[in-house]
């Protein structure tokens, strides 16, 4: 590092800083949106984010106010399990972890995460910070974060006439129906709540707006108590299914393809699932599917809370992605 690592400091951005880095972290994360598009994007963002997921923009300085490495944390509600109980706190998650090229391979992001991580477990309820990495596993490691195992499934969209025995919702039914879903089992559990979900709807208008492309019919499909949640990823052609939980493998099948019906009414060319730690409770209904190491978006956790093992984090459906 240019400076020792006690001159350097962790503050929060301020409005303006907040567009400043827009501007530079476009040519990471703007794939597919005009600088313009790109900036509408993080404003419609944070203004669900900000106030309902309690998103933070961290940056780390140097004594001249440099700013050297940035990312952004969101509020996650998460449930601790010890053998005596059941504790309800937070988790962060951990976003955007940029620092400009000039700047790079001097330690900022791991000294940044370090004073993150202390500033994180020092206030109330703290359970674990978590992040999902498109670099590997060495980058965050380094600043305490442990690795989980990652695989993917994969369909195409459903042949046509296909249809499926669940039904289909939208986003008038996304807040009761999942709200009377009962949190997993497990000893530590990051469940999202509706605004998580409401962002993940935003993020969806937001590029089917920007690309011209049609918002899907449905969010959500149901068949019982059994209950799947997908968004669409126009930008890469693909209609995510970021949270599934069955009670059969006819349920799980019913689910899958109702996923894959709404990937094909609204012409995007895949459907895609994160499989759980301890794989899907019903892999024989993932019939079709093709299963895969993840390429990048490797969870990984720090837990803050001195009781939480990494291994106790074992439900990681996409919709805890940020």
């Amino acid at each position: 590092m240019e400076r020792g690592t006690d001159e350097l400091r962790l503050v929060l951005a301020d409005p303006a800083q907040k567009i400043e880095r827009d501007r530079l972290t476009v040519s990471a994360w703007g794939e597919g949106l005009t600088l313009d598009g790109y900036l509408r994007r993080e404003e419609s963002l944070r203004a669900i984010a900000v106030p309902r997921l309690g998103m933070r923009t961290w940056l780390l300085v140097d004594p001249t106010e440099r700013v050297l490495s940035s990312c952004e944390t969101f509020a996650i509600p998460s449930v601790f399990r010890p053998d005596d109980g059941e504790e309800w706190g937070w988790s962060s998650g951990v976003a955007s972890v940029f620092t400009e090229a000039p700047l790079r391979g001097r330690g900022h992001a791991t000294r940044m995460l370090d004073l993150l991580c202390a500033t994180l477990g020092a206030e109330d309820a703290a359970h674990a910070v978590v992040l999902f990495s498109d670099v590997g596993e060495a980058q965050y490691a380094r600043s305490g974060f442990h690795p989980r195992l990652a695989h993917d499934w994969s369909w195409p969209p459903a042949a046509a006439g296909v249809t499926s025995e669940a039904a289909l919702f939208g986003e008038e039914a996304l807040g009761w129906r999942w709200g009377a879903h009962p949190v997993p089992a497990g000893r530590l559990v990051l469940h999202p709540s509706t605004d998580v979900l409401e962002w993940f709807r935003e993020r969806e208008r937001i590029y089917c707006s920007e690309l011209g492309r049609p918002r899907p019919a449905a969010c959500g499909a149901a068949l019982g108590d059994s209950l799947a949640l997908f968004y669409a990823q126009p930008k890469d052609d693909r209609l995510w299914i970021h949270w599934l939980s069955a009670d059969s493998a006819r349920t799980t099948r019913a689910l899958v393809t109702a996923a894959r019906v709404v990937a094909r009414d609204a012409g995007l060319s895949e459907v895609r699932f994160w499989e759980d730690t301890d794989g899907f409770p019903h892999p024989d209904g993932l019939d079709e599917g093709v299963r895969g190491a993840r390429q990048g978006g490797l969870p990984m956790i720090r837990p803050l809370d001195t009781r939480i093992r990494p291994a106790d984090w074992r439900c990681i459906p996409r919709a805890l992605w940020v």
